[in-house]
C-alpha cells in the first residue's frame, strides 16, 4: 500500500522523527548503491574481513545499517531483539567483532542484551546507537559495559568511520584475543615512564598475590560488601597498568555483588580469579626480564 515505514504507539516524539529522517537516509543509500560506483559516500572497502551483529529491531535502520556496512565489506549479523543479540553471540560470540546495540528493542532491551554479552565477553566491543547520548544515557551504558556511541538518525560516513575505528584499534578476532596487559598503553599512563610502569606493575603483583583467594572466601560467605570493596581496589589499578579485561569484568562483578545478583557473581567471580592469574604471570615474567616491560 506504499507505506514506508511503522511506528510504534504510543508515539516517542524522538521515534518519530528518526522514522522521517531515516527514510530520506534510506533514499541517499539507496542512490548511493545504485550509482554502482559507491562515490556519493566515499566508502572504501576495507582490507581485512569482519562480521558485526547489529541488534536493532527496526527494519529500516537495519537495512539502512547493513547496506552502508556493505559497502566497506563489512559483513552484517541481524538480531531482532536483545534476547535475539544474545543469543546469536551464544552461537557465534567467536567470530563476531563488534556489537551494534540499539538501546530500546521489545522482549529484551539494549541495556540488559549488553549486560548478558558483557556476562560471556568482557571485551567485544559495543557501540549504543541511540538519539539521546545525554549523561544519564552515557553512565547508564557505561555501567553495561557499553562505551562507543552512534547517534540516530544516522549519517553513513559517520557511521563507517565510528565501526572502522573500533575495528581497526581493536583488530580482528580481538574479542576472543585480546592480552590481559596492554603494556603500551599502562605506559602511557605513567606518561612515558618506564621506570615508573615497572614499579607499579611490582607494586600491582605483592599486592594481589592472595586477591582471589580473599575474594573467593568473601563470596562463598555471602560477604559480598567485603568483596565489592576487593574488586573495586582492584579495579582501578588494573585500569591504570593497563589490564583492560580485568578492569572490565570487575566493574561488572563489582554491580553484581552491590546488587546481590547470586546467578552473576559466580561466574564473573571465576572469570575475574582467570584473569588475574594470567595478569599476575605475565607480570612475573616482566619482572624476570624487565626489558619486556613495553615490548
Amino acid at each position: 500500500y506504499g507505506i514506508s515505514m511503522g511506528v510504534g504507539k504510543p508515539v516517542m516524539p524522538s521515534i518519530l522523527l528518526n522514522g522521517i529522517v531515516e527514510i530520506f537516509n534510506l533514499k541517499a543509500v539507496s542512490r548511493a548503491k545504485s550509482s554502482g560506483n559507491g562515490e556519493s559516500l566515499a566508502l572504501k572497502p576495507l582490507d581485512k574481513s569482519y562480521n558485526v551483529l547489529l541488534a536493532e529491531d527496526n527494519r529500516t535502520n537495519q537495512l539502512i545499517v547493513k547496506s552502508i556496512l556493505e559497502q566497506v565489506g563489512i559483513n552484517t549479523i541481524i538480531a531482532n531483539d536483545g534476547k535475539e543479540a544474545v543469543e546469536l553471540f551464544e552461537e557465534q560470540g567467536e567470530s563476531i567483532d563488534l556489537i551494534l546495540m540499539d538501546l530500546h528493542m521489545p522482549v529484551m532491551d539494549g541495556y540488559e542484551a549488553a549486560e548478558r554479552i558483557r556476562e560471556l565477553s568482557p571485551n567485544v566491543p559495543i557501540v549504543a546507537m541511540t538519539a539521546d547520548v545525554i549523561m544519564g544515557v552515557r553512565e547508564k551504558c557505561k555501567q553495561r559495559g557499553i562505551e562507543h556511541y552512534i547517534s540516530k538518525p544516522f549519517n553513513p560516513e559517520h557511521l563507517v568511520k565510528t565501526v572502522e575505528d573500533i575495528l581497526l584499534k581493536a583488530g580482528p578476532g580481538s574479542s576472543r584475543d585480546e592480552t590481559v596487559l596492554d603494556r603500551q598503553l599502562g605506559l602511557k599512563n605513567m606518561g612515558g615512564n618506564e621506570e615508573l610502569y615497572l614499579h607499579a606493575l611490582m607494586e600491582y603483583y605483592r599486592e594481589n598475590l592472595d586477591t582471589s583467594e580473599r575474594l573467593e572466601a568473601a563470596v562463598r560467605e555471602k560477604r559480598y560488601a567485603e568483596a565489592a570493596q576487593i574488586v573495586h581496589k582492584v579495579k582501578g589499578s588494573s585500569g591504570s597498568i593497563g589490564a583492560g579485561p580485568l578492569h572490565d569484568v570487575a566493574t561488572l562483578l563489582q554491580k553484581a555483588l552491590q546488587e546481590k545478583k547470586d546467578d552473576e557473581i559466580l561466574p564473573l567471580q571465576k572469570r575475574f580469579s582467570e584473569l588475574i592469574g594470567e595478569l599476575l604471570e605475565e607480570i612475573k615474567l616482566i619482572q624476570g626480564n624487565p626489558e619486556r616491560n613495553t615490548s
